[in-house]
């Protein structure tokens, strides 16, 4: 065999048939494997992005699912309580009168515990005038202007969920969301 091999390139006469053995025999070979592993490689590395990018989504979905039902449960905990009913419409006299009302909601609702082991941070907006506006419960009139009240004035739907940016005192992005109903 290998006689055979060495009376064949003897009886080549030009560079030009070696050159064409060289490259049929040896650089096309290295070339389709190096095109076969740096294929490999691009599709592993773009799978194991493609796993990180999916990784992310899932934690980001997960994430706002759990901050939506929360939300979803303390409106609906708000929403069914006879006594935060009871609170919301009645027609206050005085400011002291609102206050001992205000303490009591609290107290009463255990609304503070559920926004504490939930993380999420609410404000009841009411069409009270009695209201005296205050961190959690505010007169409708402080919505005004807003880009989810607006919304929620369009829309006219009954009850829904709008997402929003504000900014902080500090100056930082606040995402918040708007559960109306």
């Amino acid at each position: 065999m290998r006689a055979k091999i060495r009376e064949t390139i003897s009886g080549w006469q030009s560079r030009n048939e070696i050159a064409v053995f060289h490259l049929l025999c040896v650089l096309i070979p290295i070339l389709l494997t190096d095109v076969f592993v740096f294929s490999f490689l691009y599709r592993t590395e773009e799978a194991s992005f493609q796993q990180a990018l999916e990784s992310e989504a899932m934690s980001v979905r997960d994430t706002l699912l759990d901050q939506v039902d929360s939300v979803s449960r303390l409106a609906a905990a708000i929403y069914t309580s006879r006594y935060i009913n009871d609170f919301i419409q009645k027609d206050f006299h005085s400011g002291l009168e609102y206050y001992t009302a205000y303490r009591g909601f609290f107290e009463y609702t255990l609304i503070d515990l559920v926004e504490g082991t939930s993380g999420t941070v609410f404000r009841l907006y009411l069409d009270n005038p009695s209201v005296i506006n205050g961190a959690k419960l505010q007169r409708i009139e402080r919505a005004y202007g807003t880009d989810w009240y607006a919304y929620i004035q369009e829309s006219k739907l009954p009850k829904g969920l709008f997402f929003g940016q504000a900014k902080a005192a500090d100056g930082s992005i606040q995402r918040r969301m708007y559960y109306f109903q």
